[in-house]
């Protein structure tokens, strides 16, 4: 019989990070004019390496309330001036139809930032339709 012993499991820590404000960033949310789809600018992009973002809504499908989002990241390459996320459409889009979500909460915009000497920041902004 062998004797085994559990050494340290590790323990998942969740990362707390630190936040910014939307207006130190210079954030801007435009909706699009028939309000389906989304893009982003900031215009303070000092010390930015790159950004993942997140784009998150609820949209109602018979009767129920379904999460739905999407991602990207967006890398600062030198002599930028501002970092610009084009229109992200509120549903799919396949050769050129596209199907859109029936939004039913403000869309939720997270940021992720890295700095380039290695800091994390997260900002958050929403927008009613």
């Amino acid at each position: 019989l062998v004797n085994h012993k559990i050494l340290n499991p590790t323990k998942i820590q969740e990362q707390v990070i630190p936040t910014i404000s939307p207006s130190d960033l210079g954030l801007k949310l435009m909706l699009r004019s028939d309000k389906k789809a989304l893009k982003f600018e900031i215009t303070n992009i000092d010390g930015i390496e790159s950004l993942d973002y997140q784009i998150s809504y609820l949209k109602g499908i018979n009767g129920e309330e379904v999460p739905e989002g999407l991602i990207g990241e967006v890398r600062v390459k030198p002599g930028d001036k501002k970092i610009e996320i084009g229109y992200r459409e509120f549903g799919t889009c396949s050769s050129g139809v596209c199907r859109y979500d029936k939004v039913v909460s403000p869309v939720k915009v997270t940021l992720k930032i890295v700095k380039t000497d290695g800091k994390v920041l997260q900002a958050e902004d929403s927008i009613e339709l």
